[in-house]
């Protein structure tokens, strides 16, 4: 399980890059953070890994042991899990699909 956090300032200012480097070596992810952010919507969407707010002592026991006590086959599916989120949706090449798009959108309504 490989562990990324954001601080709750930070939402909209910096991102977490190890995020992408935990999804692309299928590991689970224990997520210390806000919510709304990029990185609680991913997991939000797809059962990848566990969030944990900032101050949330208790839940963060709560999550180290819910995935300490998960199963290899569980942690492995979830790993795979973030493996295809990153391969179908978060590649350089589709990323930089959707930013060209949006410019060329905002400059076409301009």
């Amino acid at each position: 399980v490989h562990v990324v956090s954001l601080g709750d300032n930070m939402v909209g200012i910096v991102h977490p890059c190890k995020i992408y480097g935990s999804m692309a070596v299928a590991r689970p992810v224990l997520f210390l953070g806000p919510r709304p952010s990029h990185v609680s919507d991913l997991i939000d969407a797809h059962p990848f890994g566990v969030h944990v707010s900032h101050g949330d002592t208790a839940g963060a026991e709560a999550a180290i042991l819910e995935l300490a006590a998960r199963s290899e086959v569980e942690l492995q599916k979830m790993g795979m899990t973030a493996q295809n989120v990153m391969a179908s949706s978060l590649t350089k090449d589709i990323l930089c699909g959707k930013l060209c798009d949006r410019l060329q959108s905002i400059l076409r309504d301009k």
